[in-house]
């Protein structure tokens, strides 16, 4: 604080010439830093020496930047001592440039601020760019109101729901410690998801609804416990034929009304509740709550499907009065379709 109309015999000084410098003002960098109380230890450039608890200042009332250590400043004294940092030195950004790759060359008018890596950048067309170390993108196209993104994960939360498309990830217990882990398949490979949870209601509170009432998984179908599963729900490897890559269930009031799962060789299960089962029995004449294609006792048959017949023995003759002794199994594969399917 400045006193009205006080003058310190310290603040008298040559009209002319100031005969130090270094008086209010000394150049240094940051060698530690104290972001609790808002402080550093500055390292002088001038002559040996380190100023501790200079105060880390800000630019006005609602900015506020807290220095890493290794950074250039411009420290000034008030009249009772106490060091505060002014200004930061800029190391130049040509030279930033060419040791990281990574950051943008700037043009006139444009503007970067860059913080751990990650990079927000205006350029002079207007477009908004941010860029995270591992080279994530998000980008705002000012023509075109376009917002593009590259990144390995997209995770979209609001009111009517929850979408994530990217990388599958699980709290897995593993020798009884728990921790967020990546699921691959037998080669080493990432396996990937497309999950959608879509609200009926909404309560203002953007993440707490209750129970969705559509709920879809695509990809490789993974549970809470980072395990694949059929469309029994049974656990299985991933890469087998049986896991899922398609689970969509329609419920109300958490009651389950439609279930359709996919395996990954194409067969589909459909399960539905009582109520729903009874309205289609009405027009299909469906009888069965649990409908099977491709893989039930009679499942449809599909063209260059392949079959097994057994011929019991007895069936027919081998020669007079001889019957064959014993089962025959025949092997082949459907060469033409049917306009009927039997569905069970």
């Amino acid at each position: 604080m400045i006193r009205w109309k006080k003058i310190y015999p310290r603040d008298l000084q040559n009209p002319i010439l100031q005969a130090n410098l270094n008086k209010y003002l000394r150049a240094g960098c940051v060698v530690a830093v104290d972001a609790e109380r808002g402080v550093c230890d500055v390292q002088w450039f001038d002559r040996p020496g380190i100023r501790k608890d200079v105060l880390i200042t800000q630019a006005n009332d609602k900015d506020w930047y807290v220095p890493e250590v290794g950074s250039y400043v411009i420290v000034g004294f008030d009249s009772k001592e106490q060091a505060r940092i002014l200004r930061y030195i800029s190391r130049g950004h040509a030279t930033r440039v060419k040791s990281q790759h990574s950051l943008p060359k700037l043009k006139p008018g444009e503007s970067i601020r860059e913080v751990g890596g990650t990079i927000f950048y205006m350029k002079s067309n207007g477009d908004v760019v941010l860029l995270t170390p591992d080279q994530n993108k998000i980008q705002l196209e000012a023509s075109t109101g376009t917002l593009s993104t590259d990144t390995i994960n997209i995770r979209n939360t609001s009111e009517a729901g929850v979408s994530f498309m990217g990388v599958i990830k699980r709290m897995i217990t593993s020798l009884g410690v728990k921790s967020l882990q990546f699921v691959k398949n037998t080669a080493g490979k990432y396996l990937t998801e497309y999950k959608l949870q879509i609200s009926e209601t909404a309560d203002l509170a953007v993440g707490t609804n209750a129970d969705p009432i559509i709920d879809v998984a695509a990809g490789t179908v993974i549970n809470d416990d980072g395990e694949a599963i059929d469309h029994s729900g049974t656990v299985t490897t991933v890469d087998s034929n049986d896991a899922l890559c398609l689970d969509l269930t329609i419920q109300r009031n958490s009651v389950e009304l439609l279930a359709l799962k996919v395996s990954k060789d194409g067969h589909i299960y459909i399960n539905m509740a009582e109520e729903v089962l009874m309205q289609l029995a009405k027009k299909l004449l469906v009888t069965a709550q649990e409908i099977v294609l491709n893989n039930g006792n009679k499942g449809a048959a599909r063209l260059d499907d392949t079959i097994e017949a057994t011929i019991p023995a007895g069936s027919f003759w081998i020669s007079d009065n001889t019957p064959n002794p014993n089962s025959i199994t025949i092997n082949g594969k459907i060469t033409s379709s049917s306009s009927t399917v039997k569905v069970g």
